[in-house]
């Protein structure tokens, strides 16, 4: 699909009723999963950069955020534990 066709895709979904989605995403001979990516790329604006994940998997988080992450979370469950006590 090109990027027009994947564009219009979308937002003749978005015209189907509620209720017929499914079944219309099942004629069209496109997953729902499938569609979720496309659909997240249109409303982020990747589609016109190319950039729609190949695969549905979790994406791996940079070492210096999950580092961060883990601070936060630390300091939540500590101030947590003060409360408490």
């Amino acid at each position: 699909f090109s990027i027009a066709e994947i564009r219009e895709f979308v937002v003749e979904y978005q015209r189907v009723p509620h209720g017929r989605k499914g079944p219309w995403l099942a004629a069209q001979g496109v997953s729902g999963g499938q569609f979720r990516r496309w659909q997240a790329a249109v409303f982020s604006g990747d589609l016109d950069r190319g950039l729609i994940p190949r695969e549905g998997g979790e994406m791996t988080v940079p070492p210096a955020l999950r580092n961060a992450l883990a601070k936060v979370d630390a300091a939540r469950q500590d101030r947590d534990e003060a409360e408490l006590a």
